[in-house]
């Protein structure tokens, strides 16, 4: 018996280029569609306005261990693929205007291109930022039901901070 889990990011995925090289750099090959990204058979990411939907197709009962290691893998080297990304454009500006010292470039086409290069590059820091916002939204949005479940069963939260990472730990009144 075969069955469809349908994984919802809590990063939204809204660079095709970046996505694709996360994929590559994970060993995956991948085609993509207008509105998807296949992987392969039994995996693909469903590109939507708001961002990605992971369907996952299993042929047998799993705990899901290894699809949440591949989906946290994946936000890892996207979320590196985008930084490498906007640093390129950053340099690529920084050629240009290195390039119009020299006079290699007219000065009405070193406009057109920084223009074209910073516009994509504050494109990707404007993703950056709002896909790091719905990320603590959606966090803060756990958090709450997480919340609102241990008082339902009796429990209080203790929140904790460990580096970067906020540990959430149950006691029992």
């Amino acid at each position: 018996m075969s069955s469809i889990v349908r994984a919802f990011l809590l990063r939204q995925l809204t660079d095709i280029e970046c996505i694709e090289e996360a994929l590559k750099a994970l060993g995956k090959e991948c085609t993509h569609t207008e509105n998807q990204i296949i992987i392969n058979q039994n995996l693909r990411l469903d590109l939507t306005a708001w961002g990605a939907k992971l369907n996952y197709r299993t042929e047998m009962y799993t705990t899901g261990f290894e699809i949440n290691h591949f989906i946290e893998d994946l936000m890892k080297e996207y979320s590196k693929r985008l930084e490498e990304k906007i640093e390129r454009l950053k340099l690529e500006e920084a050629r240009i205007k290195e390039k119009v010292a020299f006079d290699q470039f007219s000065e009405e086409e070193r406009r057109q291109k920084e223009n074209g290069l910073r516009k994509e590059r504050m494109r990707l820091e404007a993703i950056k930022r709002k896909e790091e916002a719905y990320l603590k939204k959606q966090i803060e949005q756990k958090v709450v039901a997480i919340r609102e479940k241990a008082a339902q069963l009796g429990y209080q939260i203790k929140e904790e901070l460990k580096g970067k990472e906020r540990v959430i730990v149950l006691v029992q009144r």
